[in-house]
């Protein structure tokens, strides 16, 4: 697989994974069935203030590393890449921890009877697959993004030049009778 292909895939990955994460952001966590006398109606209750912004946020954070990838090179692309695995393990830990345990999640947002009964909706997991995602990028952009090509240094100014090959320095020499395209 040629570099450019592989910077393309880990991109992807990336921008599939942070969709994921805005997009679980969105959506209800939480869903709850009261029990008891008239209990058969299904409420759901939001994440506000607890998973989503969270969520959200390590959306946007991989929709960076999206662009940060590309931009980057050497020991930049690695950290880049190491940062991604931290975002991606955060976001597998806010959606398993509540698609596994949902209470504590909702538990303060709405006032129940001791009965009702919670679940999950699929969101968290799917928060927790864009994470996975994520991972993934961070993972192949750590290991393999120092080799891969980078964006054009052709507008970068010059470290250090030769002398003679100033601006300055070519009028210099074209005076003296030098050819300076030798």
């Amino acid at each position: 697989m040629t570099h450019r292909r592989e910077i393309t895939l880990t991109g992807m990955l990336c921008l599939v994974g942070s969709t994921a994460l805005l997009l679980a952001a969105q959506f209800d966590w939480v869903s709850y069935r009261p029990t008891g006398v008239g209990g058969s109606g299904t409420a759901t209750a939001t994440v506000e203030g607890a998973a989503a912004p969270v969520t959200r946020a390590l959306g946007v954070a991989a929709l960076a590393g999206v662009i940060a990838i590309v931009a980057t090179r050497g020991r930049g692309r690695t950290a880049v890449g190491a940062a991604l695995v931290l975002v991606g393990v955060a976001a597998i830990a806010a959606g398993t921890g509540a698609g596994a345990n949902p209470i504590p999640l909702a538990g303060p947002a709405i006032d129940l009877p001791a009965g009702a009964v919670w679940r999950s909706t699929p969101w968290p997991w799917v928060a927790a697959a864009g994470g996975a995602s994520v991972v993934l990028a961070g993972v192949l952009v750590a290991a393999r993004g120092s080799r891969w090509v980078s964006m054009s240094t052709k507008y970068e100014s010059p470290t250090g030049t030769r002398p003679g090959t100033s601006d300055a320095g070519q009028w210099e020499a074209l005076s003296r009778g030098d050819d300076p395209t030798l």
